[in-house]
C-alpha cells in the first residue's frame, strides 16, 4: 500500500467519524467519506495490475534475450525430480551435464500445485525445454508455461 492510499483512507475516515459527530449533511459526508475508501481501493488494484505487467513484460524481455543466444535442452520429464517445499508449492528438478563434464541441476520456478496434481499434468504434456545462455551456464529459463 502506497502512502497516497494511505492518505486517501485517512481522510475517509475523517469524513466517516464527521459523519457521526454532524448534525447536518450526514448522508452526504457518508458518501464522501465511502468515495474515498473505494477510490483507495481501486488505485492499490490498478499499481498491482501495473507491477505484475511489468514483472510479465521483464520476463518475456529476458526470455527473447535468452532464446537469440542460448542453448536448448529438451526435458523429458520421466527423468525429473519432483520436490515438495509444503502441500501445495512444488518444484521440478533436472540434471544435465554439459560438454565440459560440468552437472548442473536447473529448478523451474514454485509451482503452485500438489504434487499428485502435478504428476499427473507431467504425464499428459510428457517434455519440455530448458533455454540456457551460452555463456553462463547457470542464466536459463525453465519453460513451464503449459501448467
Amino acid at each position: 500500500m502506497k502512502i497516497r492510499d494511505t492518505i486517501l483512507i485517512f481522510v475517509g475516515s475523517i469524513f466517516l467519524v464527521c459523519t457521526f459527530r454532524a448534525s447536518n449533511y450526514k448522508v452526504i459526508l457518508f458518501i464522501i467519506s465511502i468515495l474515498f475508501f473505494l477510490l483507495a481501493i481501486s488505485l492499490n488494484y490498478l499499481s498491482e495490475n501495473e507491477s505484475l505487467k511489468k514483472q510479465k513484460l521483464v520476463l518475456e524481455d529476458f526470455k527473447m534475450k535468452l532464446l537469440k543466444h542460448c542453448i536448448i535442452i529438451e526435458v523429458d520429464f520421466e527423468k525429473c525430480e519432483i520436490i515438495s517445499n509444503n502441500e501445495n508449492e512444488c518444484r521440478i528438478l533436472f540434471i544435465y551435464i554439459h560438454k565440459n563434464s560440468e552437472m548442473i541441476t536447473y529448478s523451474s520456478p514454485i509451482i503452485y500445485k500438489n504434487k499428485e496434481t502435478l504428476e499427473f499434468l507431467l504425464l499428459n504434456k510428457k517434455n519440455t525445454n530448458i533455454y540456457i545462455d551460452e555463456t553462463n551456464f547457470y542464466n536459463f529459463y525453465f519453460d513451464i508455461e503449459f501448467l
